[in-house]
């Protein structure tokens, strides 16, 4: 009787050289995308298709062994006989959890827990379970198989042998008297004794004769049980992960606010950048306690001003209220409906309800958060954040396009959640036109009277840019109305250094030939502009490249004074203490 026997050496060498094919496609053509430079969309669609020939290895032979013995048809067309279609079944599987390896290896790793490792999990368990439903399958056969031999070997033989082997397979009297006994047979029929031992011995091994099953048996037992359960919640975990990866679980279960993609979205791949931003006070530009006390104060300042000077006050104090909120949270902002909105925004208030009811970390706590800048294409206008400013960071699965400087030699890693560009005339790689965006929120000053913003008695250079005389908030003129408001200048003043720098070369021995942009003082580079990696964890077989690196911690004034502020946020002791 032929031997069950399901292990193949050449369905072995399919999976190897099969496993090489996989992994060569996979990783080569992350390789190829970057290269190309690859869009968001094309990577995508990489790392589908890379999905769908998991799908086919893992789901495929199992369904059309299934249904090639339930439907003649199929039994009688399809190629290949009975044992071929159990192998590819068991066979695929390993190919499937490869091509799944390449496939989740196609995106950077993240270390947070997702819906393709707990399917990636669950596709293990399944294969595990298949592996041992068709071992238990030859574990039986296998017993049948020496039990048949046994019958066979008896059958050529005395009567006594007969009844001898029926007393030992039943023990019916014990085992020594039976091995007594066989020792009193024939030289010929002791041969035939020992293969009848030592076939038993090897049922036995699953299947004692006192009854019951060995461990190994109940174990496969207990897998083959869960193959097909295990099977269905397999294929309900892929559906989720399909619309999960898709970002329809979000659009489904989360509102077009919870939606906005936030600063811990970026941290999954930025870890260091979203460090050095925490402890700035871009981070707390909407939380910081000296923010969230003033506002309230300003705003009732203003109320009260408005309710002082008649109808002309009242207008400007509505068009005016909110600017505050629009800089500092400039995310939220477009969702704030009150004027007179207060921070938190999520929080009320016993004169107020919240300014904002739902959203997630992007809107009630991010501040000046990577999207407000990393989403523009061409720089703000000056005093554009004054408005509501059009912020379209996408979602938390599509960030759209993120916008930064120039990565080349080598291009760009292949990202699935964004496209990467340099903007309008590639103004992120030039510090003076990045610097125009600084003065959307970098200048706080408001004509009031309309005869345009006064400057200082005799510092008058015609371009009413700079040279601004700082005014307190309060009644300037002889009727109780005010005159101009201007708390800070910062831009135009920087506006005043990059014009007049040609007119200081020979007063002084400059270390810089060129006026310097925002960043390069508030963003400075590394020592000796030393290169580092941006990004975590690259796809794939790809190297993560070193890049220029300026820091997020943005140097300068305004760092909140409550240690609190940081030690919430998780910051090393270290860290607080640069911040200080």
């Amino acid at each position: 009787m032929s031997k069950f026997q399901i292990k193949s050496r050449q369905w072995d060498l399919i999976v190897i050289i099969g496993s090489v094919a996989l992994i060569a496609i996979g990783f080569g053509g992350l390789f190829l995308l970057q290269s190309s430079r690859a869009s968001a969309s094309t990577v995508s669609l990489f790392i589908v298709l890379l999905g769908i020939v998991t799908l086919l290895f893992f789901a495929g032979p199992g369904i059309a062994f299934v249904l090639r013995k339930r439907i003649p048809f199929l039994k009688k067309h399809l190629p290949g006989d009975t044992m071929a279609w159990v192998r590819a079944h068991l066979y695929l599987p390993v190919l499937a959890l490869v091509a799944a390896w390449v496939h989740a290896s196609s995106a950077p790793f993240r270390s947070t827990l997702t819906s393709g490792k707990v399917l990636t999990g669950i596709a293990i368990v399944v294969s595990i379970a298949g592996v041992a439903r068709h071992h238990l399958i030859g574990v039986s056969k296998a017993a049948i198989n020496a039990d048949a031999q046994i019958s066979k070997i008896a059958a050529g033989q005395s009567r006594d042998f007969r009844q001898l082997v029926i007393d030992f397979k039943q023990l019916r009297r014990p085992l020594t008297d039976i091995q007594s006994d066989a020792t009193r047979l024939g030289s010929s029929e002791q041969a035939a004794w020992a293969q009848i031992v030592e076939a038993q011995h090897k049922i036995e091994h699953d299947f004692p004769r006192g009854g019951g099953q060995s461990r190994n048996v109940r174990m496969l037992k207990v897998l083959r049980a869960t193959h097909a359960p295990i099977t269905v919640v397999l294929f309900l975990a892929l559906s989720f992960h399909v619309v999960d990866v898709l970002g329809t679980t979000d659009t489904v279960l989360a509102d077009e606010k919870a939606n906005i993609a936030s600063v811990s979205d970026c941290a999954d791949c930025h870890t260091d950048i979203v460090d050095e931003w925490a402890g700035s006070s871009m981070a707390h530009a909407q939380t910081g306690t000296i923010m969230e006390a003033q506002l309230p104060v300003t705003l009732a300042r203003n109320e009260q001003l408005a309710e002082q000077l008649g109808e002309a006050q009242r207008d400007l104090f509505d068009a005016a209220a909110q600017v505050c909120v629009n800089c500092h949270a400039p995310v939220a902002a477009p969702f704030v409906e009150s004027g007179v909105a207060v921070l938190p925004l999520n929080e009320a208030t016993d004169d107020a309800p919240a300014a904002v009811t739902g959203g997630g970390e992007a809107i009630n706590q991010d501040g000046i958060s990577c999207t407000v800048c990393h989403t523009q294409n061409q720089p703000l206008g000056e005093l554009a954040g004054a408005g509501k400013i059009n912020i379209d960071g996408g979602t938390r699965d599509d960030y759209g396009t993120v916008y930064g400087p120039l990565f080349n030699d080598p291009n760009p890693l292949p990202v699935r959640v964004h496209d990467i560009g340099t903007g309008e005339l590639g103004f992120w790689d030039d510090p003076i036109a990045t610097s125009i965006a600084c003065g959307a929120c970098h200048n706080v000053k408001l004509d009031i009277d309309g005869d345009g913003l006064s400057v200082a008695p005799g510092e008058d250079d015609g371009d009413n840019d700079a040279d601004f005389q700082l005014n307190e908030n309060e009644l300037d003129n002889e009727d109780g109305t005010l005159d101009d408001l201007v708390l800070q200048t910062t831009f135009d003043e920087w506006q005043d250094y990059v014009a007049g720098f040609d007119d200081t070369i020979g007063l002084t021995e400059p270390e810089v030939d060129r006026p310097l942009g925002c960043i390069e003082c508030h963003m400075p580079s590394n020592p000796n502009n030393a290169e580092e990696p941006v990004v975590d964890h690259a796809p794939g077989f790809l190297p993560i490249p070193d890049r220029p690196h300026r820091s997020h911690s943005f140097i300068g004034v305004d760092y909140d004074l409550d240690i609190e502020q940081y030690t919430k946020l998780g910051l090393s002791p270290s860290a607080i203490n640069d911040v200080l």
